[in-house]
């Protein structure tokens, strides 16, 4: 084998270890005997260097090895404070929670809906028998993006904790941890973990169903740290139901939508917007085929932004769960879009006005 041979084929065994990367495997024996693995793996792309930390789970001798969740580079990074938080389990009946330093993994026996995005749309639907699966939701213990909204409303707008994060969202950049979790009623509460008196000692999240991840929960929020709602105000909100035959498509401007082909005003609606109270109404939707059905919503003022003229508000259409909006006073928002099995789209649209 010649000096050039000899140098490919150095070159090749090189990068063939580069492409393979570095591999570790640490396992941690609980108190209650489940066995928790974690896998590591680096991968180089380019000039980048991924890591890739996996989780597993044996929950008994007489179970298979359940994957978990990944947790990033954190491993690396935190790996001294990740090891000085033993990882936890808590367990009622079939609900089953694991607690890692500050990531909280949530099972759940079954799959409530499946998102299909089959044939280029979105569609929510009952799982097959094959998806119908034990799965885990993962969740982080800091501030949420609703969550961190509602810290900023306490600080000042010129405040040097407030910066934009990942998600471009400018929040305060506080640090929260696990406190304890409730698996009877679903929720999560974390605690602050800095001397801040400006800014609540807990947050709490929830879910009325117990498959879906937690959502910031504002009410058990106020509760828990001894918080009244804010003074009923003058506020109005509109709400303008649009609808028009076809597939469903992304249209977040009220004015674009009401000029779409055959599209019309279904609804249009006003209410007093409370802070201590759900208001809501319903509206009737004639279908394609004739028939009628019949919808209802509640909404919630929330809290005022730290930006004059703006507020939070939670948007809701049982049996879906609430969603924060939000809303500059005067102004359209997008409440969100649906359809219906025979092509009917739907989109709801919120105003926030003051009353005259």
């Amino acid at each position: 084998m010649n000096r050039k041979t000899l140098l490919l084929f150095a070159v090749w065994l090189a990068f063939l270890n580069l492409c393979r990367g570095e591999e570790g495997t640490n396992t941690f024996t609980l108190a209650s005997g489940e066995i928790l693995t974690i896998e590591s793996r680096q991968e180089q792309v380019g000039r980048d260097t991924i890591q890739h930390n996996r989780l597993f789970l044996v929950q008994s001798p007489a179970s298979s090895r359940e994957y978990v969740g990944d947790i990033g580079d954190q491993w690396q990074r935190h790996q001294t404070s990740l090891l000085n938080n033993k990882p936890s389990i808590f367990r009622s009946g079939q609900r089953v929670v694991l607690v890692f330093g500050k990531y909280v993994f949530k099972r759940s026996e079954h799959n409530r809906y499946v998102v299909d995005m089959s044939g280029g749309q979105i569609r929510i639907r009952p799982p097959m028998k094959d998806e119908d699966r034990p799965t885990w939701n993962q969740f982080n213990t800091d501030p949420t993006p609703p969550a961190s909204l509602f810290l900023r409303s306490f600080l000042p707008t010129d405040d040097t904790r407030v910066g934009q994060d990942d998600k471009r969202i400018d929040r305060p950049q506080v640090s929260y941890t696990f406190d304890k979790v409730d698996l009877e009623n679903n929720t999560l509460t974390t605690h602050r973990d800095t001397a801040e008196d400006l800014l609540p000692k807990v947050l709490v999240y929830a879910n009325k169903y117990y498959e879906d991840g937690w959502e910031f929960d504002l009410e058990r929020t106020r509760a828990a740290n001894a918080l009244s709602p804010p003074p009923e105000t003058n506020l109005l909100v509109d709400v303008s139901v649009i609808t028009y035959p076809g597939d469903i498509r992304v249209m977040k401007d009220r004015s674009a939508a009401l000029s779409v082909l055959n599209a019309r005003e279904a609804y249009a609606g006003t209410l007093p917007l409370s802070a201590k109270e759900w208001r809501g109404g319903e509206y009737s939707l004639v279908l394609p085929n004739g028939t009628n059905r019949t919808e209802s919503y509640k909404i919630l003022l929330g809290f005022a932004d730290n930006l004059p003229g703006c507020f939070h508000v939670l948007w809701e259409t049982p049996p879906l769960n609430p969603t924060w909006h939000f809303i500059k006073i005067g102004e359209w928002d997008f409440g969100g879009s649906s359809a219906t099995k025979d092509n009917l789209a739907i989109w709801v649209f919120l105003r926030i006005r003051r009353a005259s």
